[in-house]
């Protein structure tokens, strides 16, 4: 935690020097006598949202926690976008947030569970009322022939690679920003140097330095799931595993040079095709389990609820009715573990991908070989008091438990996404494309197939757009745990989100939209379906 926080400032450091020497610039060059060759342009935005979950009382998954995470939620924003310019040497780009985040806090009160519950102490901080944030989204300028046919960008920045829409499995450079989960467009900026070398008329050589890991931002109660513990370990023949609750301890590379993340692409630009080839020595943004000290365990057998504790062993016969092999439903385990170690693994990433148009249809494609340097290997922990108690139950169990399980293997796998776009007669555009696995499945064993199609069409002048985007999953690897659950050999999901946008004025928008996803076990947009929601969003632009 103590290095996370040193790098936190460090970080921090960082930019706010970049922003000093990005304003200095500024004065310096609107005071100077050169100031006829300077140019400013900025503009920015102001938006608010709201999300409000749905929680049906039905579902083909036999679950209802439908529409929890975001039961009710607010973000209001303003954005602040600068663009110097001083001859065709120099320029620079700043994008500054300033933003509002409002959300159901705190906790259920035990006697009121309608009533949510904060320590009264929040009430003398503005910050824990009304939370602010100021964030530096990009901030860096641009040095054009710093040499003959070289180009250098250095600062916080965007790196975006790919040519296919929203889902890059080659764009691994800018972590998720992963703040609304369903949002994948958002990356987070990494402070990076980036050398743009043109090597004749159709071909770019792009080389890249990122001065430091960044992790995430991810909603790690919505994805615990995504970091495949395999707990089969904990439970006895005869039963099933219900639930794990646990707590999370991130471990962050360390500041220094040898955990720098290198890059490079080139490119090439016809005018009937375009594609480029790449390279990437670095990490991936979904943590794997390295250890799970398990503090906790109970056994439901339908009937009651039996917790192994410190002192006293469960009664023996009460589980008797678990093993037998008339029962129809399994007795389930159920487990807590604190401070589970993630880590972030490194790997080598190649990708290659290709755009083109015929006839007006575009198609693109492009593919990611990723390369583990190593495997991560899970190494489970249970007290004495509760090995004595699950021997009981299962006398291998402490040998199975002995054996770390290796959680990310250290084979290579590919992801891959192609697609298609057409605009028929009358301004019915349709984008189709298929991928191979999503951007938290990783490994061969993991991967999924995707479709998604996408359209939307104009109305009056384009001021209404009605759009809608709708995704399937298929998950032909399921695990023998999965299929027990639900008897379905191969697992599917869904998502559906549609769109209505109001333009009252070329600057102005309004969106009324909502999601639906569904999934069965193991599937990855089953991780999803707490984000069934109703959204309405406003956003005002300005400036140039």
């Amino acid at each position: 935690m103590r290095m996370w926080c040193l790098q936190a400032r460090a970080t921090n450091v960082l930019r706010w020097a970049l922003l000093s020497l990005f304003v200095g610039i500024g004065l310096f060059w609107s005071s100077n006598a050169q100031a006829d060759r300077f140019k400013f342009r900025w503009g920015g935005e102001i938006g608010s949202s709201l999300f409000i979950g749905l929680q049906p009382s039905t579902s083909f998954i036999r679950e209802n926690n439908l529409g929890t995470l975001f039961n009710y939620r607010n973000t209001n924003h303003i954005t602040l976008k600068l663009n110097p310019r001083f001859g065709r040497q120099i320029a620079a780009k700043a994008n500054i947030e300033l933003r509002n985040l409002n959300f159901s806090p705190g906790m259920a009160l035990t006697d009121q569970p309608d009533v949510l519950g904060k320590p009264s102490s929040d009430l003398e901080d503005y910050n824990r009322v009304l939370p602010v944030s100021v964030r530096v989204n990009e901030l860096y300028v641009d040095f054009y022939g710093i040499i003959p046919n070289v180009d250098m960008r250095i600062g916080q920045q965007r790196i975006a690679w790919g040519t296919a829409t929203v889902f890059n499995p080659t764009d691994n450079l800018n972590p998720y920003n992963l703040e609304n989960p369903i949002d994948f467009q958002q990356r987070l900026g990494v402070p990076a140097i980036k050398f743009d070398i043109t090597a004749g008329e159709h071909v770019t050589i792009s080389l890249i330095d990122v001065f430091m890991f960044t992790p995430p931002v991810l909603p790690i109660t919505l994805f615990r799931q995504a970091t495949t513990i395999d707990t089969s370990v904990l439970v006895p023949d005869g039963f099933r595993l219900g639930t794990i609750n646990s707590t999370e301890t991130v471990e962050l590379p360390l500041f220094d040079v040898t955990n720098m993340i290198p890059a490079a692409k080139i490119a090439v630009n016809l005018d009937v095709i375009n594609f480029s080839a790449s390279y990437i020595y670095g990490r991936l943004y979904i943590p794997a389990p390295k250890s799970v000290p398990i503090t906790g365990v109970s056994i439901n057998t339908g009937e009651q609820n039996i917790a192994i504790t410190q002192g006293a062993n469960p009664d023996a016969l009460k589980l008797v009715s678990c093993l037998n092999t008339d029962r129809t439903t399994p007795c389930e385990v159920n487990a807590s573990a604190e401070d589970v170690r993630l880590v972030f693994p490194r790997v080598h990433i190649v990708g290659l991908d290709f755009s083109t148009s015929l006839g007006g249809v575009g198609f693109w494609a492009e593919a990611a070989l990723f390369i583990p340097t190593e495997a991560v290997d899970t190494k489970f922990t249970l007290p004495q008091f509760l090995l004595d108690g699950m021997v009981i139950i299962d006398p291998n169990l402490p040998n199975k438990i002995a054996q770390p399980l290796r959680t990310f293997k250290d084979q290579p796998y590919i992801k891959i996404t192609a697609g298609m776009d057409y605009t028929f007669p009358g301004g019915w555009y349709f984008n189709l494309q298929y991928l191979y696995g999503f951007f938290n499945e990783q490994s061969w064993d993991e991967l999924h197939h995707y479709a998604i199609l996408a359209f939307r069409k104009g109305f009056l002048r384009d001021k209404l757009l009605i759009q809608l985007s709708a995704g399937i999953e298929i998950d032909s690897q399921r695990t023998q745990r999965e299929k027990d659950l639900d008897g379905n050999e191969v697992g599917l999901g869904f998502i559906i989100n549609p769109e209505i946008h109001y333009k009252p004025a070329d600057s102005a928008t309004i969106i009324l939209g909502g999601i639906i996803t569904r999934g069965h076990e193991g599937t990855t947009l089953r991780l999803f379906q707490a984000l069934t929601q109703v959204y309405l969003r406003a956003k005002f632009t300005f400036g140039g």
